[in-house]
């Protein structure tokens, strides 16, 4: 009978003890490592707390991917880019400033980051291997750190970016707190992008894509450099100019050519407002005069992103 009531109490014990272990890891989250399928890194995933941590879904039909985020972190975002701002103690640490990016572009992916690669390593993420690549940067009173996470697709680069920057009149720069909250803002980064997914029906738009105008500014007869993707074809590509006034003005029409990533276009000092052929004659030119004007190329149905440029004096 005592032997019985004995099991009885050991049975009762350890359902308490099991129900308890359950309940702590619901409320704090489950931290596993280990290799993710072909990775030549370990792989440390966090799982957020869906309870407590209420996730935020970014998704990007244009390119194709989709990436979570707590809602407590303050984000924009836009069809180009998600800019997410994590939380840390400022008061206690020598840091300015923590931002995240993500955003992608057509194209291959560049191998540079803007300052000194510390470590490159290679982590397979739902299916996609990103290029993971870590650096810093450090001056007087001053100090960054970047991860890069990098991956290509149907000739798309996906790129996401933690950077933080710490400044501080006096040294050190890099407090012991502040090294602490680097790390803790590292993991949550990491835990993000486990949540991101390239889906595979994702295909390379046509569409014509600026990124970049060589140079920003110039005076009205400069001749610029529009770099960038889709920018040639089987149909003409037409650059256009908007002042202030959204007033348009038509720079120039480029059909197929062996480069589709650059076209040269001249600013000159007056534009037409409308498309006409070589030959034909304008009714009606916009004056180009000092001050800031937009970019962007078009095709008959598509158009591209708007680039800023300034026309100087």
């Amino acid at each position: 009978m005592k032997n019985t009531q004995n099991r009885a109490v050991w049975s009762v014990i350890i359902i308490i003890i099991v129900f308890a272990a359950i309940a702590l890891v619901y409320k704090y989250g489950v931290s596993t490592s280990g290799t993710d399928g072909g990775s030549n890194t370990s792989s440390n995933t966090t799982v957020f707390n869906s309870r407590e941590e209420q996730l935020v879904k970014y998704e990007n039909k244009e390119f194709g991917y989709e990436v979570s985020f707590p809602g407590t972190m303050g984000a924009a975002k836009s069809p180009i880019s998600l800019i997410i701002q994590p939380s840390y103690p400022a008061a206690s640490t020598t840091i300015s400033d923590a931002t995240i990016e993500v955003t992608s572009v057509y194209g291959k992916c560049p191998t540079s980051i803007g300052m000194t690669i510390l470590s490159t390593v290679k982590e397979k993420i739902r299916g996609t291997e990103f290029t993971i690549l870590k650096g810093s940067d450090g001056a007087a009173g001053s100090y960054t750190e970047l991860t890069t996470y990098r991956a290509e697709r149907n000739n798309i680069c996906y790129q996401a970016s933690f950077t933080i920057n710490s400044k501080r009149s006096d040294n050190p720069v890099i407090t012991a707190d502040t090294k602490k909250v680097i790390a803790d803002l590292g993991v949550q980064f990491a835990a993000i992008m486990k949540t991101f997914v390239i889906k595979d029906a994702a295909t390379p738009s046509t569409a014509p894509y600026i990124t970049s105008v060589t140079p920003t500014s110039g005076r009205a007869g400069v001749t610029v450099t529009l770099s960038g993707y889709n920018l040639a074809g089987e149909n003409d590509v037409v650059v256009w100019i908007i002042n202030s006034q959204e007033e348009v003005g038509y720079l120039g029409a480029f059909g197929k050519t062996s480069d589709a990533t650059k076209i040269a276009v001249k600013i000159p000092a007056q534009v037409c407002t409308t498309q006409v052929a070589t030959g034909q004659t304008c009714p009606k030119f916009l004056t180009v005069t000092p001050g800031a004007y937009s970019l962007f190329a078009k095709t008959a149905t598509k158009s591209s992103n708007i680039v800023p440029f300034t026309v100087a004096k």
